[in-house]
Parts: structure tokens; sequence; C-alpha cells
């Protein structure tokens, strides 16, 4: 199985990133929401800093953002792979492009929030030295609850 990491278009992935955000809510029953979710319809218009695609036989399996808060303050945003794609290393390359292209642009910091849920990515997030920093409701239609992190780097 060969996977790709490539930048977002969106002539060539569509609707590719929203696919994959929809299917790896869905066993937690939550619904695709247009108004919360707007950045992964365009993510190329939301995330000038890069948004990454993991292709593998040309469908997208993966996806994860970078935004730059301010000047050295990074977020990694919407890291996401499709449930049957876990336990392949997917996240773990994708958290390193977003790693890579904030050191990249003299970052001092990563910041990021997930759903408490996603147990699987906390324990990526951990590994790659990201450190719990605290709770939050998230500004989505359910108040989502979920867990800051930190990497220093």
């Amino acid at each position: 199985m060969d996977i790709a990491l490539v930048p977002y278009e969106y002539a060539r992935h569509g609707d590719g990133p929203k696919e994959v955000v929809i299917e790896a809510w869905a066993p937690y029953g939550y619904e695709y929401a247009p108004e919360y979710d707007t950045d992964i319809v365009r993510p190329d218009q939301h995330y000038p800093l890069g948004f990454m695609v993991a292709e593998c036989d040309g469908q997208v399996v993966g996806c994860i953002g970078i935004s730059e808060l301010e000047p050295g303050l990074f977020r990694l945003n919407r890291l996401y792979v499709r449930p049957p794609m876990h336990r392949k290393g997917i996240g773990g390359r994708l958290v390193d492009w977003v790693i890579a292209e904030a050191k990249r642009r003299n970052g001092r910091r990563i910041i990021l929030f997930s759903d408490i849920a996603f147990l699987d990515a906390h324990r990526l997030y951990e590994r790659k030295g990201f450190r719990r920093t605290r709770f939050r409701y998230a500004p989505d239609a359910w108040q989502s609850r979920e867990w800051g992190y930190e990497l220093d780097l």
C-alpha cells in the first residue's frame, strides 16, 4: 500500500477532505455541519500556509492543515484519517509534516484541540511530544468536549 502526502488541490481532491471528516465522525453519531465545517469544503482557501492530504490509490484517506495564530505560534488543524486506514502510520506522517512546516517557518510552539473521543489521536500527539494543557467546549453546534495540546519547538 503506497501512501503519498501531497498538497490539497481543489481540482484534484475536491470533497476528499470533507468525506474523510464525515467518515471519521460517523462512529460517534455526529453529522456534517456546513456552518461549522466550511474550512473542509475548500481547505485551500482556509489554510494558506498549507493543507496536506494523504492519498492511497487516488483516494484521499487523510488530511491535516496548519495555520499561524501569531508570529511563531502555529495551530495544527483537522487531522483526520479514514477509520479503515488507522494504525498505518498516516496520522503520524501528517503530524510530522505540520511539525516540520512550523519549524521551517521559525515556529516556537504548535497548539491543537482534539475531541475527547479520539483516544488514538491523543496517544499519537503524546508520542510526538505534545502535552495535554487544558479542556474546552468547542465552538461547534454540539459544544464538543476537547483537550488542548501544545508542543514547544
